[in-house]
């Protein structure tokens, strides 16, 4: 992730608007440039470095308001089109994050010196170039996407989903430069109608370690839940799932605070105990004490795990 100290030196603007030294587009950046063709911004610093950081950071802002104001925009539809609560929080956690892609396609066209500590910068994205990838990213998401949609089986199913909402989230910053959506091949009608054809499979959830069952039994089933699988955690089913937590605590030479490594492991079997696949993740933290440290890395494994339940390949 691009991060950057913001360095805040306030010169009003309208002030040195009225400098006849300083070119028009510290005033207007769209005097310099091509509004259908860029978005633009300006940065000011005591320093030429820092006026460019700033205007960098200025864009990004900019951008990152934009997509803000389409979420509030299209939420409503959304809502309407998507019936799990998940998939419309994948959209509004948009609004937060800002891909590197975006800042790196950023370039300085113009700097000024007013004097010796006072600079501006003029930050220009070209909506072209920066189009360019996205849309040759969406069309190698919808060629996985045809391949899944004839696969029958529940985890090609979750894949679809996720690669879905990867898509849609490319399409909303190309929406953002473009006013108007990519035009893509699916929809996610298509792929509602695609679940409502395939059979529930029956799952047995199996917790191997007491902790694990506590914390993240009710994550775990609901995910399943929301995957169109049916959650046993007594009877057995045609599906096993096994949940672990293993910790092992290092060497860590700070009084009052103890080191570990957890690791969690999630394995898939069918009736005759073939194993299908696994999910298997690991952290390590500090803390005051090892359940200290679980609590703090059960976010990050629940987000892996979130990822990649497919990898569980349960049909």
């Amino acid at each position: 992730m691009f991060k950057i100290a913001l360095f805040l030196t306030l010169f009003p603007l309208s002030l040195f608007a009225l400098d006849s030294n300083l070119p028009t587009w510290v005033e207007d950046v769209y005097s310099e440039c091509v509004r259908f063709k860029e978005l633009c911004a300006i940065g000011e610093g005591p320093s030429v470095t820092l006026a460019e950081t700033n205007a960098k950071i200025s864009l990004a802002q900019i951008f990152q308001t934009q997509i803000k104001s389409k979420i509030e925009t299209y939420k409503h539809s959304w809502q309407k089109d998507f019936d799990q609560g998940s998939v419309l929080e994948e959209f509004e956690q948009e609004q937060s994050l800002l891909s590197d892609e975006v800042l790196e396609g950023v370039s300085i066209k113009k700097t000024v010196e007013r004097d010796e500590s006072h600079f501006f910068a003029l930050a220009s994205l070209n909506k072209r170039s920066i189009s360019e990838s996205w849309e040759k990213q969406m069309n190698q998401l919808e060629d996985q996407m045809v391949i899944l949609m004839e696969d029958s089986k529940k985890s090609s199913l979750i894949k679809l989903k996720q690669l879905f909402i990867k898509r849609e989230k490319i399409n909303l910053r190309y929406n953002v430069l473009h006013e108007k959506f990519f035009s893509t091949k699916f929809t996610y009608k298509n792929i509602e109608n695609k679940e409502r054809l395939l059979k529930p499979s029956e799952v047995q959830l199996v917790f191997k370690s007491a902790t694990a069952a506590k914390e993240l039994a009710g994550f775990i089933n609901k995910l399943f839940l929301e995957n169109g699988y049916t959650v046993k955690l007594k009877d057995k089913t045609k599906y096993k799932v096994t949940v672990a937590i293993e910790s092992k605590k290092l060497y860590f030479n700070v009084e009052g605070f103890e080191k570990y490594q957890f690791q969690i492991n999630l394995v898939s079997f069918d009736e005759n105990t073939k194993k299908l696949g696994s999910i298997f993740h690991e952290l390590t933290d500090s803390g005051r004490s090892d359940l200290q440290v679980e609590e703090k890395l059960l976010p990050q494994f629940k987000e892996y795990i979130k990822e990649h339940i497919a990898d569980l390949n349960i049909p």
